[in-house]
């Protein structure tokens, strides 16, 4: 394994598999203040076009995460579960486009659970294709979290999300084996916190940890629990006042605008996705290229007129 990454150059990793890499202890950095143009920059990003749309349960929560990156604007944000990429490369979108800098480590086996169903190899070589237009910034670890967070020096990352394997044991396991890699500023992610299902329990976990760190939820999208377990965390100020203007203390008024915004942005994203596909398996087929001619034959005529 190579040596530490100073926090300096966290920024300077390069190279789409992250295997051999190690992932220093982030400079301990006085709480980021948050002003109100902050928060205005960080609502306007969850209007941007969603540029990764893939088949996830996670699509209603991507104009938060680019609200979440704009806001906290994380040195280094890790994904435990990433299957097609759907958040993280929502989160890489984000860091490019506000010129962030920040590093982000996608961490899956890339094989499946019971709940999510066993992966083809094209899951992996379709996200890592896409992936790789991030590789200044962005790469992956193919391993089980359990044995990639060796990678990881205590306090190495600022904004870490959990959606691995969805029992309470092993969410626990997840967020305590995770827990001390987080810095002062860390805060930690936790999708399916409103999913009841047989053999779902991050639910469970979510109403233990809640009680012991600030915390918001969203209720839609099966649910995404944030916890800010860093006491330096900049979204800390959003419920300790600081001038924040009161609406956005509310946990109430955060569900209601990013659960709008999350499925107006989601539901005409896919519509739009499967209308491009649709046109484009239309001129695609047998029939379409088979009525060139009559298509020509209509236009010389509407020339004519």
């Amino acid at each position: 394994m190579e040596d530490l990454v100073p926090s300096s150059e966290a920024t300077k990793i390069s190279g789409v598999d992250f295997a051999n890499h190690s992932f220093a202890k982030l400079d301990d950095l006085p709480a980021a203040s948050v002003s109100q143009t902050d928060l205005v920059v960080a609502l306007q990003s969850a209007f941007w076009d969603i540029r990764h749309p893939r088949q996830t349960a996670w699509g209603e929560h991507i104009p938060f995460m680019f609200s979440l990156m704009t806001l906290a604007k994380p040195r280094r944000f890790v994904e435990l579960g990433v299957y097609n990429g759907a958040s993280f490369l929502a989160a890489c979108q984000a860091v490019r486009r506000c010129n962030l800098s920040t590093t982000c480590v996608a961490i899956d086996n890339w094989l499946g659970d019971v709940h999510a169903g066993s992966y083809s190899e094209d899951v992996f070589d379709s996200f890592v294709a896409v992936l790789s237009d991030y590789d200044a910034f962005a790469g992956y670890i193919r391993k089980e979290f359990d044995q990639a967070h060796v990678q990881f020096a205590d306090g190495s990352i600022d904004l870490l999300h959990v959606d691995g394997f969805h029992t309470t044991e092993a969410v626990q396991n997840d967020f305590e084996t995770w827990l001390p890699k987080m810095s002062k500023r860390g805060i930690m992610m936790f999708h399916d916190t409103n999913e009841f299902r047989e053999g779902f329990g991050v639910w469970r976990f979510w109403q233990s940890v809640r009680t012991k760190f600030p915390h918001f939820e969203f209720m839609h999208g099966h649910g995404l629990g944030i916890l800010l377990v860093g006491d330096r965390s900049p979204l800390r100020e959003m419920f300790g006042g600081g001038g924040i203007p009161a609406p956005v203390l509310s946990n109430e008024f955060l569900q209601a605008m990013f659960e709008g915004i999350g499925r107006l942005a989601w539901e005409s994203t896919w519509r739009d996705k499967q209308n491009a596909l649709a046109i484009k398996n239309m001129k695609n087929s047998t029939f379409w290229r088979i009525t060139v001619p009559l298509r020509a034959l209509k236009r010389l005529v509407r020339r004519k007129k």
